[in-house]
């Protein structure tokens, strides 16, 4: 990852029955495949869920800025970081799923594949809160259980629990806002993050989003006040804004080369 360019996000494919914004609802369950370089691979993944009746998306990320959370947390980012140390978020995929046997479902159709594709990254979340504005909608954290590598057949990653998105659109009337600027200024109010990425929407929008992993203790009391912080800065900006933030829980993460372990139907 070059810390120093900007970063940009294109949607390259997405299905049509998928409504906007439709992966930040609260108790949303969805899939990520993090490939890297290999777009073919990712999106037919994506069509082949499609298929089966699991909408979903591929995205293209060029270029991002890194954040001081991924030296905090070194271990939690190796298992996120498609290629291991190096940063390779070139495509990935979002399909939605209907609940948590659907994902054990999806992953024993994804995970064989992922053996040939090393560096690669399956990761399966849930939105467990949602914030923009004064509303505040909450899921309960363990409604739904952490998948275990013994139902899919593969050992899973270490990862922290919780994963915290801020997003943020600018309607710029002049030049963009650079990621430097960004992290500066969020940095600078107390906001820890792992990295911002530039995203391409509509003309004159520009969106950010960012990452950060957490574990549960005070987490809702940790994004209020990184709400806040982030609220005070946009008011200092010249351009109308929206801003809205996400809780997902992390519910199992895999990554290339994977560890074969012994499902129970296995050991019968």
């Amino acid at each position: 990852m070059n810390s120093n360019d900007p970063g940009v996000y294109k949607t390259l494919y997405r299905s049509g029955n998928l409504p906007g914004g439709r992966f930040r609802e609260v108790n949303a369950l969805h899939v990520h495949v993090d490939g890297g370089g290999r777009y073919d691979w990712v999106l037919g993944l994506v069509r082949g869920l499609e298929a089966q009746g699991s909408p979903g998306k591929l995205n293209a990320v060029s270029k991002a800025i890194s954040g001081p959370q991924r030296a905090q947390q070194p271990e939690t980012y190796q298992s996120h970081t498609p290629g291991g140390q190096q940063e390779d978020l070139e495509y990935f995929s979002t399909t939605l799923l209907a609940n948590r046997a659907a994902a054990i479902g999806v992953l024993r159709y994804i995970l064989p594949a992922l053996v040939a594709h090393p560096g690669g990254v399956v990761e399966v979340e849930r939105v467990v809160a949602s914030f923009e504005k004064d509303r505040q909608l909450l899921a309960d954290f363990d409604d739904v259980l952490p998948i275990q590598g013994t139902e899919v057949g593969f050992e899973t990653n270490f990862t922290l629990d919780f994963e915290v998105h801020h997003g943020i659109d600018l309607d710029m009337q002049s030049a963009p806002v650079t990621l430097a600027e960004i992290l500066r200024e969020t940095h600078s109010r107390g906001i820890v993050v792992g990295g911002w990425f530039q995203f391409e929407k509509q003309p004159g929008i520009c969106s950010y989003r960012s990452n950060s992993f957490w574990k549960a203790d005070g987490l809702i009391e940790h994004v209020q006040t990184e709400r806040q912080a982030l609220t005070d800065y946009l008011r200092t900006t010249t351009s109308p804004w929206r801003f809205w933030t996400i809780i997902e829980r992390v519910l199992a993460i895999w990554q290339s080369p994977l560890n074969p372990i012994p499902t129970p139907s296995d050991r019968k």
